[in-house]
């Protein structure tokens, strides 16, 4: 174990404990009733193929253009900080792994099958990476949701004993920042081919809409 995984540990056990002790004790208290509502949230981040499916859609349509591609870049962004750097850096073992208090919560809610590292978790960085580019393009009266998501999905991964409540926190800052970047560097591309709109592939990029797919042609 690294150094940072065990300062990671020892300095936060409590904190980790009693977040887990909490979502423990709602699998237990419900008789595992909120499980398989855990287990869908959470299949729904595995690989990132939902948030990937959403970007593409958004890709589609003129006005969500812009969201669509910074969700899709937030998600390379979150991968290479997550899986590609802190989570072999760090290389925090699973807390199933670590604790036999921990691996009874896992074997508990069903021994959910995961990779060995732990910090921070990749559903979660996935989740608000997607869901804060999401935010920050979308209507503030709604797309909270992206947000709200994401923090659902990091709770999935605590209540399935995956996780600890430090690795959710580490991913929604890691998705944070991917979702930040993503906003301005696509702020800055479309920019550009705002400023060039009088060429054919900049008005493409910029106004091409699958509606006007489906639109009668006028006689």
């Amino acid at each position: 174990m690294t150094a940072i995984a065990l300062w990671l540990n020892e300095t936060f056990y409590g904190f980790d404990a009693a977040i887990f002790a909490f979502f423990h004790n709602l699998a237990k208290g419900a008789g595992a009733f909120f499980t398989p509502f855990f287990n869908f949230i959470t299949f729904l981040g595995e690989e990132g193929w939902i948030f990937i499916l959403a970007g593409v859609l958004l890709l589609l349509f003129a006005k969500t253009r812009k969201m669509g591609v910074s969700m899709l870049i937030a998600l390379l962004f979150g991968l290479f900080i997550t899986n590609l750097a802190l989570k072999n850096f760090v290389a925090r073992p699973r807390p199933f792994i670590m604790d036999e208090t921990f691996k009874s919560y896992w074997e508990f809610v069903g021994k959910t099958k995961v990779g060995d590292m732990s910090f921070p978790s990749g559903h979660t960085t996935s989740a608000m990476a997607a869901g804060f580019a999401f935010f920050l393009f979308g209507n503030k009266k709604w797309s909270w949701s992206g947000i709200a998501f994401a923090l659902l999905m990091g709770a999935s991964r605590i209540y399935l004993a995956v996780h600890y409540a430090t690795d959710v926190i580490g991913g929604v800052i890691s998705g944070m920042v991917a979702g930040f970047l993503a906003f301005l560097l696509v702020q800055f591309i479309f920019s550009l081919f705002e400023k060039h709109a009088g060429n054919r592939a900049c008005n493409f990029i910029l106004d091409a809409d699958i509606l006007n797919l489906f639109k009668k042609k006028e006689l």
